[in-house]
């Protein structure tokens, strides 16, 4: 009997060692369980700070970059038009003709006063070389050579008058020709043959305009520009190479890049706009003056930018913007940053990120302050690449 008794202690013991050890292994199991679900699995990126070009969005028109309207400086007739409306035509060209008998008649007559004057002032010069010899023998009084000498001097001045009147005749004679003052694109002609013209008429015969080079005329908001002139004074922001880039009406971009000339020393009273005015080539005519484009325009270099993609950014009721970190040990962080602009699929954030932090892109779900992360590098998609080039 005893030894019946001692080998069911015996069982019972080893059944309760086999009981505590279960237990044990499932203690174990479950905090290994509780220690994963209290870790979390996010993709973080590696911020690289980098200069990124502060560009302003503006809107702008086309100007020629010379225009010259052609207007007659003599009146008359027209006898003809030498152009054709549209066409390309070359500094001096000429481009109208006006009826010049009345002109040619001027000439001749300014002509013939010319030579009136000379007769006379060459008939002044021989009295007065005359008397002057008798002067010097005492054969004639003082005051006769005073009167001669003021023949001569008038006639001299009536010389140089009559001069003056027949190169006036002759340039107006040659005003009878209207040429082109510049080389461009001449547009239509007001007048026809037979129309009566006038340098006083209000309205140009034609215009002509270059637009290879063209300008772009661009407005920005005078706020916009203070804003940008403190920034570049307290040195947060370069300066920056001025380049332009331009939209077309059509939402394609203009293939040649342009650069800023000149900053409007003044602002437009009713609009409160500043203008600035930019430069780009035109090889195939495709701006045309009057055009509306839209412009972004290289303002400033932001120093120490890092691009975050915007789905690792997070806002509040009030709208304030944040980004979760991921940091040295693991553990998450959130701290607020200020947005400075748009590049693609990313936001631009300047002065709050450091290079090597890591910022939560994926997992943000579940995110909470002070939490073990379990952190794995964040993979761009392929048009998030192409959009933040």
């Amino acid at each position: 009997m005893k030894k019946i008794f001692s080998t069911f202690l015996l069982l019972g013991a080893l059944c309760g060692c086999q009981s505590d050890t279960i237990h044990d292994e499932s203690v174990h199991n479950e905090l290994i369980h509780s220690k994963a679900e209290s870790t979390l699995r996010v993709s973080a990126l590696d911020i690289r700070l980098q200069n990124l070009p502060v560009r302003s969005e503006v809107a702008g028109r086309t100007r020629a970059f010379r225009s010259a309207e052609i207007r007659p400086q003599v009146g008359g007739l027209i006898e003809k038009r030498l152009f054709r409306e549209g066409s390309r035509v070359n500094k001096g060209e000429l481009l109208y003709e006006i009826n010049a008998d009345s002109y040619r008649a001027e000439v001749a007559i300014a002509g013939g006063e010319r030579n009136v004057a000379a007769a006379t002032l060459f008939n002044a010069k021989t009295h007065l070389a005359r008397l002057r010899k008798l002067a010097e023998s005492q054969g004639i009084a003082p005051h006769e050579v005073d009167l001669a000498e003021a023949s001569f001097q008038q006639a001299s001045a009536q010389l140089a008058a009559a001069d003056a009147a027949l190169e006036k005749a002759e340039i107006d004679l040659e005003r009878t020709q209207i040429r082109a003052p510049i080389g461009g694109v001449i547009g239509r002609s007001a007048v026809t043959e037979g129309a009566l013209v006038s340098p006083a008429q209000i309205d140009a015969l034609a215009v002509i305009q270059q637009f290879d080079p063209i300008y772009v005329d661009m407005v920005q908001s005078s706020q916009q520009f203070i804003q940008l002139k403190r920034r570049l004074q307290a040195g947060t922001l370069h300066a920056g190479d001025g380049q332009v880039q331009l939209l077309l009406a059509d939402g394609l971009p203009y293939a040649h890049g342009g650069d800023i000339q000149f900053t409007e020393m003044q602002v437009e009273p009713s609009s409160g706009a500043v203008t600035l005015r930019a430069k780009f080539p035109n090889p195939d005519n495709l701006l045309l003056p009057g055009m509306y484009v839209r412009a972004q325009v290289n303002q400033g270099i932001e120093p120490n930018v890092a691009l975050v993609p915007q789905q690792a950014v997070i806002y509040n009721a009030a709208g304030d913007a944040s980004v979760w970190l991921a940091d040295s040990d693991n553990k998450a962080t959130r701290r607020p940053v200020t947005i400075v602009a748009r590049e693609g699929h990313h936001w631009a954030i300047a002065g709050v990120l450091a290079s090597g932090e890591r910022v939560i892109v994926e997992g943000l779900q579940r995110v909470q302050e002070g939490q073990q992360l379990t952190v794995t590098p964040w993979q761009a998609t392929n048009a998030m690449e192409i959009s933040s080039r």
